[in-house]
């Protein structure tokens, strides 16, 4: 019990918000425009899943606990992030109040994303696999995915990206199958993220929330 708590905690820590990095005096934020996508969003529908349906009220959900113990209703939306509203166990949503959290979910890990990249312009679909990415570990701003990013190094970016697989210790299938859709979803490939999230058919699992692997440096 004492190391799951010591797990959960560090967990929960790695989903504060890092520091803003500091600008120069004039930077603008050149993706002060972008929202995600309507593919970005089935992408990350498809893997969080609207968890758990309630079989005696169609079209309703009730709080769970996932793979490594963390409070989660909807899609994967927990009090890690600490983003309004906060569910208490038992809490029970409907269809709407789901889609709504995602919304809220998505419009804080939009902001989270733009901020560590103020002068490198991302892509749509680039900036889609980053929301979904921070959304799924909360470590993008701890990670050296940015600094690789933004000095134009994105196959080294990718590479980190991928070996956030791990939950409780453990590599999970659906994390992996997660990342690489998130990496084809940044290089562009779009079509090829979906198919492979299952976006397009009804296959739709609730998702850890991943960390890195152990002793590994992002």
């Amino acid at each position: 019990m004492a190391d799951n708590l010591k797990y959960l905690k560090a967990v929960e820590d790695q989903y504060l918000t890092s520091p803003l990095p500091l600008r120069a005096p004039g930077d603008q934020d050149v993706n002060a425009a972008l929202k995600m996508s309507a593919d970005g969003r089935a992408l990350v529908e498809a893997f969080e899943g609207c968890d758990r349906p309630i079989s005696s009220r169609p079209g309703y959900v009730v709080t769970y606990f996932d793979e490594v113990g963390v409070l989660t209703i909807g899609y994967g939306h927990t009090n890690l992030g600490h983003i309004a509203p906060h569910i208490n166990q038992g809490d029970v949503w409907s269809q709407p109040q789901c889609d709504s959290a995602l919304s809220n979910d998505m419009a804080s890990f939009e902001i989270d994303v733009k901020r560590y990249f103020p002068n490198h312009q991302l892509t749509q679909s680039q900036f889609d696999a980053l929301v979904s990415f921070d959304f799924n570990t909360g470590a993008l701003g701890r990670s050296s995915l940015p600094a690789k990013i933004n000095s134009g190094r994105s196959a080294a970016a990718m590479a980190t990206l991928l070996q956030y697989n791990h939950a409780g210790g453990q590599v999970l299938a659906g994390l992996t199958r997660r990342r690489r859709a998130e990496m084809l979803m940044f290089e562009g490939d779009v079509q090829s993220a979906l198919i492979l999230a299952g976006a397009t058919h009804d296959t739709r699992m609730p998702m850890a929330k991943a960390t890195i692997a152990p002793g590994v440096e992002p």
